[in-house]
């Protein structure tokens, strides 16, 4: 029979609170990185770089790996959020292309009518006079 002062029963206590040692370790430092990646997401967002803060929130959400724990329903939400601004962004970028395409038109109005009013008065316009 095994009593408390047994060799093995010290090494399997040992084995075990190294282990458990271990994991508070590797918990302590997936926080720290769910933290600094936390930091760097929102600075990325309020910069406007939104496709790269994406990445950082689904980094945080897959660390993480729980809906509840702390960060992961806010960065869901930052996700959501910065596809809505990408989105908008794109839509802009487009407004902005058709914008100058509606002027580039108008230009080439304004050339044609031009260029016929010449034509027109250049061609009526009486050659041989004597």
């Amino acid at each position: 029979p095994m009593h408390l002062g047994s060799p093995r029963l010290n090494v399997q206590q040992g084995a075990l609170e190294q282990a458990k040692l271990d994991k508070q370790k590797k918990d302590r430092e997936k926080i720290e990185k769910v933290e600094k990646l936390w930091v760097e997401a929102r600075e990325l967002y309020k910069k406007g770089m939104y496709g790269e803060a994406i990445k950082y929130f689904q980094e945080i959400i897959q660390l993480e790996d729980n809906p509840r724990i702390k960060y992961t329903p806010y960065a869901k939400e930052y996700i959501e959020k910065a596809k809505q601004k990408l989105e908008e962004e794109k839509q802009n970028a487009l407004n902005k292309d058709m914008e100058k395409i509606r002027i580039l038109l108008l230009l080439l109005m304004r050339m044609f009518l031009f260029v016929s009013y010449l034509v027109d008065y250049f061609w009526s316009y009486p050659v041989n006079q004597q």
